[in-house]
């Protein structure tokens, strides 16, 4: 069983499917450092998107925030994957450029980074 102390700094979690993240407020919870959006991206329409970051930069009450998402870029779409659809959903597949992203971001106050993978290493090349 944890002490206080590790209890105190035990992670909240929140999982939502309409991006309700104001829920860290009803735990008593610090707001978000940190988010991670693994495969979600490539399944959401740009309005979801946007909705999402909104949410997002809401919740965290203005302080600094990361957000690591996967996406899957018009570079790799393969023609035999795609599955057009106007609405997010789990088997629509959206692909999006580092400009679409810049373009969508930006406005909700929110910078693209896009990691470089050079053997080992990772470094992030930053889109302002």
């Amino acid at each position: 069983e944890l002490d206080d102390a590790s209890r105190d700094r035990s992670p909240f979690f929140v999982a939502s499917d309409r991006f309700e993240l104001d829920a860290f407020r009803s735990l008593s919870a610090p707001a978000p450092d940190v988010s991670f959006a693994i495969s979600l991206l490539t399944h959401l329409n740009s309005t979801d998107i946007a909705q999402l970051l909104t949410n997002l930069a809401a919740s965290t009450l203005g302080a600094e925030h990361r957000l690591y998402a996967t996406v899957r870029l018009k570079a790799d779409r393969d023609k035999q994957d795609f599955v057009a659809a106007k609405d997010s959903s789990a088997v629509a597949r959206f692909y999006y450029g580092i400009q679409d992203f810049r373009d969508l971001a930006a406005p909700l106050g929110w910078t693209v980074e896009i990691p470089i993978f050079t053997g080992a290493h990772v470094r992030y090349a930053q889109h302002p």
